[in-house]
């Protein structure tokens, strides 16, 4: 999905619907592959929250779903029933930044 409002866009990796998912809602859920649940993963799936409620308002998001895989087959859930802004906040923040890097012809 991109963005009407900002310039920005991502995949979500799933929608979820199901019988723990409030009716007329849906979930986020996010696959890692990486050895934790870092910080910058609340990031993306709440940029992502946004994304799904810019293009589906009628489908509200009720909650994100954080799930790390392992080369070893081992996992690790997180589930967050409500991020808060600030964490969306900190993404616009980044965005900044890399919009002005790009504007000098940088990049991190």
């Amino acid at each position: 999905m991109t963005s009407e409002e900002l310039p920005m866009g991502g995949t979500i990796d799933a929608i979820i619907q199901g019988t723990l998912t409030p009716v007329g809602m849906v979930d986020i859920l996010d696959y890692k592959t990486g050895k934790d649940i870092y910080l910058e993963a609340k990031i993306q799936v709440k940029s992502y929250g946004k994304l799904w409620t810019e293009h589906h308002p009628e489908l509200p998001v009720a909650g994100f779903h954080i799930l790390r895989l392992g080369e070893n087959g081992e996992f690790t859930h997180k589930y967050f029933p409500n991020l808060d802004e600030k964490y969306f906040n900190i993404f616009l923040d980044c965005l900044d930044i890399s919009v002005k890097l790009n504007d000098l012809g940088e990049k991190l």
